[in-house]
This record gives structure tokens, sequence and C-alpha cells, in this order.
């Protein structure tokens, strides 16, 4: 467990611009990531460290028994985190790291969002957790074929 929980900042999207990852591009970065184990052990090392200290913080806030940490079981459903809010009703978090103002979001997780929206939260975390609720990928605006996306956005 990590010393003390962040506080979780509900905030809004000024913008959400999520450009395709083009293949060739998205083929250079996979290729960059396999031969560097080191940068690929420090993203995943990070990613589990933003997780944890949101499922902390949702812990403090709704009670360890409210809360469910899916993604140690299984990193597949496209959200990472369940939890039952104080009316009763199950929301859905997705953590990210965030930082120079994106983030990468897999097309699992972002089909997961549509499909689940008003019970799905999307959580940033930087030196602060940001709750963004109600997200809305515009579907236009990608190529569902595509594996990932570089989702970029202000914070209002």
């Amino acid at each position: 467990m990590l010393s003390e929980p962040k506080v979780i900042q509900e905030v809004s999207l000024s913008s959400v611009y999520a450009s395709h990852i083009e293949k060739s591009v998205r083929e250079k970065i996979k290729r960059a990531y396999k031969h560097n184990s080191k940068i690929e052990t420090q993203k995943q090392k990070r990613g589990e460290k933003a997780e944890l200290e949101v499922y902390q913080s949702l812990c403090l806030e709704y009670g360890k028994d409210n809360v469910e940490h899916v993604s140690l079981d299984d990193d597949s459903l496209g959200y990472d985190i369940k939890y039952k809010n104080k009316e009763g009703i199950y929301k859905y978090v997705e953590v990210k790291n965030f930082s120079n103002g994106q983030f990468y979001l897999t097309k699992n997780e972002k089909e997961f969002a549509d499909n689940n929206f008003g019970f799905y939260e999307l959580f940033l975390v930087s030196d602060s957790i940001l709750k963004i609720q109600d997200i809305n990928y515009d579907d236009s605006i990608f190529q569902l074929d595509s594996s990932e996306y570089i989702v970029k956005c202000s914070i209002k």
C-alpha cells in the first residue's frame, strides 16, 4: 500500500481530441518498445502505481468492500477498477497516466467507454488524480480497426 491516498479532483474537459495512430507509426512505436524492455517495464510500473493510487483513494471514499481492482486478475475488460458509488450504482474506471496533455487508449478501452456511457469514468493520474465523467469519444474521428489512439485534451 502507498502511504497517503491522493485526493480525487472532479474536472471537465474543455476539449478532447483523439487522433488515430496510422499503422506505420504504430508499428514504429511498437518496434521501439520491443527493443527496450527497460522502458516497457518502467511504463508498466507507472501504470500499476497509478491504478493503486486510484484504488486507494476510491477505497477511502467508498469503502474497500465497494471497490474492486479488476485489472489485477483480467486486464482485457476495458476498465481497471469497478466501484459502487453512494447511490448504489456501479461505475467502471479506466486509469491512465497523463503527461504532456495525452494518454494512450486501446480500441477495447474505447469500445467499453462507448458502450457504458454514464457508468464509465476516466481517471488521469499525474501529480494529482483527475476524475472525468461522461466521456464521449466522437466515433466519427476514429477508424475502429485501429488498436491504439493518442488522446489529447485540455482541462478546464
